[in-house]
C-alpha cells in the first residue's frame, strides 16, 4: 500500500466531508493530475463570472440612481 501512496486509515473518497464536495471532474491530490488544467480554468471561469456580475450590478445601481436624480417630477 505505501508504493500506492496510501497509509492506513485514509481515505481517497473525494466526497468526505472534511475535505469538501468538489467539482465531479476535478480530483483530489491523491489521484494523478489528469484534469488539474480543468480545474484551474473552471475556477477561472467562475471568479471571472462573479466579478463581471458585481461590476453589473454597481453600474445598474449607479444608472438608476442617474436616471432618478435626472428625472423630471
Amino acid at each position: 500500500m505505501r508504493e500506492a501512496g496510501l497509509t492506513l486509515g485514509t481515505s481517497i473518497d473525494p466526497f468526505e466531508p472534511e475535505r469538501g464536495i468538489p467539482h465531479p471532474a476535478c480530483l483530489t491530490p491523491a489521484d494523478p493530475p489528469r484534469h488539474s488544467l480543468f480545474c484551474i480554468l473552471y475556477s477561472v471561469f467562475w471568479i471571472l463570472y462573479s466579478v463581471f456580475c458585481i461590476l453589473y450590478s454597481v453600474f445598474c445601481i449607479l444608472d438608476s440612481g442617474f436616471w432618478i436624480l435626472n428625472a423630471d417630477f
